[in-house]
Order: C-alpha cells, then structure tokens, then sequence
C-alpha cells in the first residue's frame, strides 16, 4: 500500500495547492474575493498550523522559520461569498485559538445526516457512509487515495437530488459532464469533487477511453494527472501537468465499467413512495452548513493527520487476508474520518 510522509527536510522547498492542502501539519485553504474588499488583491488564503490560525494575500508565508509556497498559477478559486462568508470566517479565526467551539464534530455529522434525510430516502449504513465521505472531501488531501461513491439506482429513485445534495455541502464540488475539461478545471483548479450524472455513458464503447482510463487511475494521488501544451504570455508553447486526483461520486442505473466499479463504494436507492422536500439551492441552510464544515476542518484537521498516522502503521500490520492493500486503502478514509468525527462503534457496525 502507497503511503506519503507527512515529514519533509527543512531546506526542501513545498508548494501548498491554493484551494486546499495539508503538509508539514500546515492546512492551506483558498478562496477568491471582491477586490475591493481585499486591498492586496483577489485571492484570500487561510492557514493553520498547531498555534496560530491566520490570513494571508501573498502566496508564500512562513512557518518556525521555514518559508512556503502557494503554487497558484492559472488557477481560479473559488469565490469565498459563494461557499461561505468573510465576516464569518474571521469571527471564526478570532475565536479559533481560545479553544471556544460551537458544535462538535459529531453534532456537525449528525447535522448532515437529518439534512440528508429530509431530501433523501436513504438507509442508515447508506446515510452514515455518503455523510462521512462528503466531509471527507474537505480532509481529502490526508490521503493517498479516495474512494469513489457511486450512486446506483432506477429511475425516479432520486439519483439527482443525491448528486445536488452532495453539490451542496462537498468540498468546492461541481456537477458536470463526462468531459476533460470539466475534469481538469474542476479538480486541478478548485481541488473539488466532480460529480458525473448519467454516468451511464462510461459503458459506451469506445466512448471517451481517455477520460475513463484518467476516472479509473485518479482515485489515487499522482494518478490519472492530465497533459497539456498551453502558451504563456509571450505566446510560447510549454507542456503543463494538471492534476487528476480529487473524490468523484458517479450516479447511474446500471453497473460502472469494472476498473472504475472496484474503486467506488455503492449506495443503492429505490423508488419511494414518501414526498421528501425538493432540494432549494438558493436556501441559507447549505451556506450555513459548509461554514460548519469549513470550522469541522479548521479546527479538527491536527486530529485527522495524527489519527492518519496512527491508522497507517496500523494497515501496515494487516496480516487478515480478506483485506486487500486496494481495500484497506479505500477504507483508510472512514477509518479515519470516524475517528475525527466520533461515529460510535455501534453506527461503524452499520455501516
């Protein structure tokens, strides 16, 4: 099993994503806002360490006397006023370091789990396994790979809602079409969770190998990353990395195609015959439950390395046959997402 250390030498230079990172126990979060709102430019980074919380306009900062990078490149964040609030985030910032919290972590699980359900008819394993994964979509760089979810269905079950749900409260998630571009400006860009709908499409044959040979490779970090020749301003042509690895989630009525289908975890709907309430995208309540999703990661993100640390030296010991180094990375994430959020042994059980 791939593992990544969270060490690195002090005179080695690191470069932090702009939109989301964690290395060296230091937790990188980007957005863009309104230029005059932020006299230093458009782009506002969040950064965390174990002692000090604080924000930044330039793209590098420095930390025990060691100086990062923020690798912002082309990139467009996304829009802070979109996901959450500035007023908000630097109340947040002020109150962060006196150790006053406002919810737990498990509150804020069980808070997504009754959201859920009341757009959703889902069962319990299948609520507790899709909220676990969306709010580890905001840790997900933790990891050296991320499961897929794959939303499996007839029609008229409420595939679509599912995928507007996780739209709502994943990290930086956007809905999009089986496309590389969609893909590339998504994850490379926000780091955010792409969502397919009719990803039926996949099993097509000779439809978009490439794309699905990318979808198949980029569960893992490193994998599926897209090349490109683009021109610079003085219009000279250089071959450009983007990044592939980000969560997915796939909804569709039939099986996946095999390679994709190994990596996803399956949630299963039926039709139901109760009315749950249609998903309203201009309501308060998701702004409102990402800033608490925002503060789960600020303020719980020292808990998740430690726990990821601990979780691997434990894999690393697996001597159960029944686990294969696939499985045992694909549940590295709820292993440890249950941890930070406190999920009782009773409700891991379940799921």
């Amino acid at each position: 099993m791939e593992t990544q250390s969270n060490e690195t030498d002090f005179y080695e230079e690191i470069n932090f994503h702009p939109s989301l990172d964690i290395k060296d126990d230091i937790l990188v979060l980007g957005f863009r806002v309104k230029p005059e709102a932020n006299k230093d430019g458009s782009e506002l980074f969040v950064i965390v360490t174990a002692a000090s919380a604080y924000t930044i306009n330039g793209n590098s900062y420095t930390v025990k006397d060691k100086t990062y990078y923020i690798d912002t490149k082309k990139r467009v964040l996304a829009k802070l006023a979109h996901r959450w609030s500035r007023k908000e985030l630097d109340a947040f910032l002020k109150t962060f370091l006196t150790g006053k919290k406002e919810s737990t972590s498990l509150e804020t699980f069980e808070s997504l789990k009754s959201l859920l359900k009341q757009h959703i008819d889902i069962n319990e394993a299948d609520a507790i396994l899709m909220c676990t994964w969306a709010i580890g979509t905001y840790f997900f760089p933790l990891f050296s790979a991320y499961p897929y979810l794959h939303i499996k269905a007839p029609k008229g079950s409420g595939k679509t809602q599912c995928l507007s749900f996780l739209n709502q409260v994943c990290f930086n998630a956007t809905k999009a079409r089986a496309s590389l571009p969609a893909l590339r400006d998504t994850v490379d860009s926000l780091r955010g969770t792409y969502l397919m709908d009719q990803a039926d499409v996949l099993n097509r044959p000779f439809y978009m190998e490439d794309l699905l040979d990318i979808l198949t490779d980029s569960y893992k970090r490193g994998g599926g990353n897209v090349r490109k020749m683009v021109t610079d301003k003085g219009k000279n042509w250089n071959l450009e990395e983007f990044q592939a690895y980000s969560p997915k989630a796939f909804a569709s009525i039939k099986e996946l195609p095999e390679d994709l289908r190994d990596r996803c975890v399956i949630i299963s709907l039926v039709r139901s015959r109760k009315n749950f309430k249609s998903l309203d995208e201009e309501s308060p309540i998701w702004k409102e439950t990402r800033g608490a999703l925002y503060r789960l990661l600020i303020g719980h993100y020292m808990f998740a390395v430690g726990t990821h640390v601990m979780k691997k030296i434990e894999y690393e010991r697996q001597t159960n046959p029944a686990f294969f180094a696939r499985k045992l990375e694909l549940w590295m994430l709820f292993d440890v997402m249950f941890s930070v959020l406190g999920v009782s042994e009773d409700d891991q059980r379940i799921a």
